[in-house]
Parts: structure tokens; sequence; C-alpha cells
């Protein structure tokens, strides 16, 4: 049986030698609901937003949208109501991120 630290001088080498591997395991794995759930997760907690779904709560959200998801402005993203709160069930929607972008700059007008 392995010590720790051989696991971790094992991993760590393997690592090294499987870069690209990594990389690419990585790339198409980020493109999977899961990977994205990850990665909104992850996002929402660096910009200090709790984000309170589950896998199952967050998928059911998406799955009809999935197709059209994206970064430009006609393809969707999951929006909180006025930009507030949590992303939790009750408080988000599917929109268009120019909708987004809209709303966020009204709600900037108002205050």
């Amino acid at each position: 049986m392995q010590t720790k630290e051989e696991r971790a001088a094992y991993t760590k080498e393997w690592r090294a030698k499987n870069k690209d591997k990594r990389a690419a395991y990585k790339k198409e794995y980020g493109q999977t609901p899961t990977g994205r759930f990850g990665q909104h997760k992850s996002s929402t907690k660096q910009r200090g937003i709790e984000f309170l779904f589950t896998f199952e709560e967050w998928w059911a959200i998406w799955e009809p949208h999935w197709h059209q998801r994206g970064g430009l402005g006609h393809e969707m993203c999951m929006c909180r109501t006025n930009d507030e709160g949590a992303y939790e069930a009750g408080n988000v929607r599917i929109d268009t991120n120019v909708n987004n972008i809209k709303e966020r700059h009204e709600l900037e007008k108002v205050t």
C-alpha cells in the first residue's frame, strides 16, 4: 500500500506527463451539464453570490433551453430576479443575454 507521500508524488508525476490528456478531458467535461453546473457554482462563489441549487434542480430549469445557452446576445443565460439574491428556485429564469443586460442597466438607472 502506498503512503500518502508516495501517492502524492505519483499523482504529481502522472499529471506532468499527461498535461495534454488532462486539458482535453477538462475541455470536454466542461461542456457537459455536470461540468457547466460546477463552473456556474464556482463562478457565483467567486462573485460572492449564493448558489443553492442541487444539480437536479438546476438541470430541470436548464434542460429545455440547453441547446440555446451561450454568451452571445441572442443566446440564453440564467438570470436572477432584479439581479439580487441567490441562485435558487423561484429567483431565476432563463432569458437572453441581451434582456439580462437591459434589466441590469434599467436597475442601475433607478438606483
